[in-house]
């Protein structure tokens, strides 16, 4: 389930360090808007037969003041984000297969 909740720019910081306890996880509808912190995600590979609320409380436990990030299939923690060339010169790559032949290129 999703929810849209609108809140005041100053309880923002306070509710992403939030996200990610008791099963809630929090993050703004644009991370461009100007307060809104700078941030990557590291991802948290879940070990081999590990239970999920015990996965989320390992990395719950490794999260700082920007909380956890959920994503499809795994979760990840919020660091600042570096300045560096390497997370800026970042290309991604897609494979579409099982199209159309008449799609092309």
């Amino acid at each position: 389930m999703t929810a849209l909740m609108r809140v005041e720019k100053t309880a923002m910081n306070a509710l992403l360090s939030l996200s990610g306890k008791d099963a809630w996880f929090v993050k703004p509808l644009n991370w461009k808007q100007p307060d809104a912190p700078s941030c990557e995600v590291q991802r948290v590979k879940r070990k081999p037969d590990e239970p999920g609320p015990d996965y989320a409380a390992r990395v719950q436990n490794g999260a700082g003041n920007l909380g956890v990030a959920r994503g499809i299939k795994s979760l990840g923690i919020r660091v600042p984000a570096s300045n560096t060339d390497k997370s800026k010169g970042r290309v991604k790559t897609w494979r579409v297969a099982g199209v159309a032949t008449e799609w092309g290129a």
